[in-house]
């Protein structure tokens, strides 16, 4: 489904009914925005990870502007603030009244500038695999020259840089990083051809990096965020790394936080069913 909202077109999928019929009566579940990461990626990482949920929350999962089936417009628009704003006219556009609100990398970012600006309408908010401010550029840096291989290296460069030239090439870096960002991938390997279901934009991941996530600072507001928080983490994530979600976790108040062990940054991978049964804990409780 699209939805023309502002200066562009947005793609959102749903998975799971707003009401059931149960025996004991009519269960209306609440709604939860999925945020996807890169910036540059898609929605397809909750399709593929999350439909268990379905049972306890409906899920809207949405394309970031430019990025995966959401319309191509000017790159210069791929901005952290137009994807917050874009949020919101879309809960609009759905008639919704709050929502929980699901960022996963830097989607956390989206959703942490989100229930910045919007506190009235987020219910609950999930922070996961993310960061607050853009310390992690140096901590990510000196990870990957501790673990990573001097192709790795040479790739977290080009990210970091926002130095990708197309579509493929930010393919092909996925597909060498994906024993980093995944420890299952790392024991067991990896399947290329899943790679081929992913619908990449180059240009947001660039800008993304290479401008305004370099300048990212929400730590000094934390603070004002007043609804639940589930801030999680994998123990061994390379990019995000577990402290940032404890710098976070401490300065909102009252947010839970959950390091996954044995997991990096695909959490959803590596711990499956505590993963699954952590949100489902978390937005049901």
């Amino acid at each position: 489904m699209k939805a023309k909202i502002r200066d562009t077109e947005l793609f959102f999928d749903v998975l799971g009914s707003a009401i059931e019929f149960t025996q004991d009566g009519v269960m209306e579940k609440p709604v939860m925005f999925l945020l996807h990461g890169g910036p540059g990626l898609d929605h397809s990482v909750f399709k593929n990870y999350c439909p268990e949920l379905q049972d306890s929350v409906q899920m809207v999962m949405m394309d970031h502007r430019g990025c995966g089936r959401s319309k191509t417009g000017d790159p210069q628009t791929y901005t952290l603030e137009n994807n917050i704003e874009d949020i919101e006219m879309l809960r609009d556009y759905l008639g919704l009244n709050k929502i929980i609100v699901y960022g996963h990398s830097y989607g956390g970012m989206v959703a942490q500038g989100y229930a910045l600006k919007y506190p009235e309408r987020v219910a609950k908010l999930i922070l996961g695999v993310t960061v607050s401010d853009s310390d992690f550029y140096v901590a990510a840096r000196r990870n990957l020259q501790v673990r990573g291989n001097k192709k790795q290296i040479a790739w977290g460069e080009k990210l970091f840089n926002g130095g990708f030239e197309n579509n493929e090439e930010l393919k092909q870096f996925f597909i060498d990083m994906a024993p980093i960002y995944s420890n299952k991938a790392n024991r067991e390997g990896i399947n290329v051809q899943a790679f081929d279901n992913m619908l990449l934009t180059y240009e947001a991941t660039n800008k993304g990096f290479a401008e305004f996530m370099s300048e990212l600072n929400y730590t000094p507001d934390l603070h004002k965020i007043n609804c639940p928080v589930l801030v999680f983490a994998g123990r061994d994530d390379w990019i995000c790394p577990p402290e940032f979600a404890e710098r976070i976790a401490m300065e909102i108040p009252n947010a839970q936080l959950r390091i996954f062990e044995d997991s990096s940054h695909s959490v959803a991978m590596d711990a499956h069913d505590e993963y699954i049964q952590t949100l489902r804990n978390f937005i049901v409780q």
